[in-house]
């Protein structure tokens, strides 16, 4: 179990964290309806008879491989470094995030390391639902396709209900020292 000192360690990047994925949302939130504003003052041109909404089709594909690539591959991604730290050879590389959690990766071990994965993880999970909405928001913009608005403001709830929480991060950092300590 991860303890509450442990949990205070974190508070500050963790608050870091919940504000830049925020941040991220309302971008998205602004972004369509300045879309859906400009497309109901300012209609594109309907599309050549025959002709494709291209732009649409292959945004709102985008829209639904970003929900499956949410929930999918930051825990592919973050999975090589959970096996770094059951070896005892866990390094940042590149993120830097290690680097300012040193003291509360020396203070916590383990709980730490786990932790840069955990932002890392919550940090892509957004980062797919907010490039789904923003592309989305644009090719609605582009080609007036109504579906478009659905997809966007889906991907945008979505990626509110996964914001990172306290306590989800206590859950997900504790899951994963259990599957260090099962081995």
């Amino acid at each position: 179990m991860v303890s509450k000192i442990d949990l205070d360690l974190f508070e500050e990047p963790l608050r870091k964290l919940q504000i830049v994925s925020v941040a991220m949302g309302l971008g998205a939130v602004a972004l369509l309806a300045v879309m859906a504003w400009l497309t109901g003052s300012h209609p594109p041109e309907p599309l050549e008879q025959g002709r494709l909404p291209l732009v649409s089709l292959v945004a709102a594909g985008y829209g639904v491989l970003a929900i499956l690539l949410s929930f999918v591959l930051p825990d592919q991604l973050i999975s090589r470094n959970k096996q770094r730290i059951k070896e005892g050879s866990f390094e940042d590389r590149g993120s830097g995030l290690a680097a300012v959690m040193g003291d509360a990766i020396e203070k916590t071990g383990n709980t730490g390391r786990l932790f840069v994965l955990y932002q890392t993880r919550s940090l892509l999970t957004v980062v797919f639902l907010e490039g789904g909405s923003l592309f989305a928001s644009v090719a609605y913009r582009v080609e007036g396709q109504v579906y478009l608005l659905v997809i966007a403001a889906v991907l945008i709830l979505l990626l509110f209900l996964r914001l990172p929480t306290r306590r989800g991060m206590a859950e997900w950092i504790e899951d994963q020292e259990k599957e260090l300590r099962r081995g």
